[in-house]
């Protein structure tokens, strides 16, 4: 599953995170803030749990629960008929659940379209099926609450990517008509938001339209640079700026904003002559690895606010961009700056656990 691994702040300003061109190891304290005033809103945390890391996502949950206040399960998929059928792989998700519901946390099931098979894309075609008439999107819809109403979930994560222009209507159709669906049953939907900075293309998301119909509007602001990309953060701060001014400017209610935050980093590895090839996805327990197996030296770039490191193998040079819990720091103040109603990270498993003191401290519920 490793290529399946990977596709997918503080009113009290921490001035003392202001890092510039800092350089330290992955493992270095984060700096106390010089001074933390009182927080005047809690950030909701909703938190991605992928059915190809049940086990390491589930204790990252357990471990961090009281830093968590809703769990988004990648358990489903949209088949090629436009049905709605569990990862195969995916285990029973009754013991997440249950262990959510004793701790008062919510549960939604995510939905994606993306297959089954290894090494295949997000399949446009398939959302295709499921918007295009009033009686497919009817058909879909009572499918998704028998889902909800089965399990007892409350709401729904929509995570169609990759859509073409010329859906646009038609998704926001189906938005609008699966919302109210929702909110008469008096469920959540959250829908996933591929991130742009211009209104030159829109890849199938109404932003405007979206954001009146769901109650979460889940920016993904991640994969700036991606595994098949040059070499980059996986999210910069100017970047992420730049989609939540966007956004903002658009007239997206500040309080529907999620703001999306990876865990994971990429390794891109230098070809003959210059240019790099395909990056491995990397979790930050990789990066600790790496750290030991090659000594590296990671900087702390500005203002990108992304930790990064080159190294070689193997006669090799290699460049890796990664998240820690100083580019979080920023991250979650740029979200209480803006005003947002809360983060969506991607994912648990693997993730520097530094990030948890940070929201236990600057956070609580």
């Amino acid at each position: 599953m490793k290529t399946r691994r990977y596709l997918i702040v503080v009113v009290g300003l921490v001035a003392g995170l202001a890092i510039m061109n800092m350089v330290g190891r992955p493992t270095d304290d984060l700096s106390q803030p010089a001074k933390n005033e009182p927080l005047t809103k809690h950030l909701d945390v909703i938190a991605g749990i992928p059915y190809w890391e049940y086990t390491q996502a589930f204790q990252s949950f357990q471990g961090n629960v009281g830093s968590i206040d809703t769990i988004a399960l990648f358990w489903y998929y949209l088949t090629e008929d436009g049905s709605i059928k569990k990862y195969s792989d995916a285990q029973d998700p009754t013991p997440i659940i249950e262990f959510a519901r004793q701790h008062q946390v919510q549960v939604l099931a995510l939905i994606a379209n993306l297959p089954e098979e290894e090494d295949t894309t997000w399949d446009w075609q398939r959302v295709q099926r499921v918007t295009n008439t009033a009686a497919a999107r009817q058909h879909h819809i009572a499918e998704i609450v028998e889902l909800v109403e089965r399990h007892g979930y409350d709401g729904i994560n929509i995570d169609y990517e990759t859509l073409r222009d010329h859906q646009t209507t038609a998704f926001t159709a189906f938005v609008q008509e699966l919302s109210t669906a929702l909110r008469d049953r008096g469920k959540t939907l959250k829908v996933a938001i591929q991130p742009r900075t211009t209104n030159r293309y829109q890849n199938g998301q109404d932003w405007v339209a979206l954001a009146r119909a769901v109650d979460q509007f889940s920016l993904m602001t991640y994969e700036e640079h991606w595994d098949a990309s040059r070499p980059g953060p996986v999210a910069s701060l100017p970047w992420v700026r730049r989609v939540l001014d966007f956004a903002v400017a658009l007239g997206v209610p500040q309080e529907k904003i999620f703001l999306g935050v990876p865990f994971y980093g990429y390794d891109w590895p230098q070809r003959p002559g210059g240019s790099y090839g395909t990056a491995e996805g990397l979790e930050y327990v990789d990066v600790l690895a790496l750290d030991q197996a090659h000594q590296v030296d990671p900087t702390f770039a500005w203002p990108a606010a992304s930790p990064h490191f080159t190294y070689s193998s193997n006669g090799r040079l290699h460049e890796v961009w990664y998240e820690n819990k100083l580019s979080f720091a920023h991250k979650f103040n740029l979200a209480k700056e803006f005003r947002v109603g809360g983060l969506s990270l991607w994912r648990l498993g693997g993730e520097d656990q530094g990030i948890w003191s940070i929201l236990t401290r600057l956070n609580p519920k």
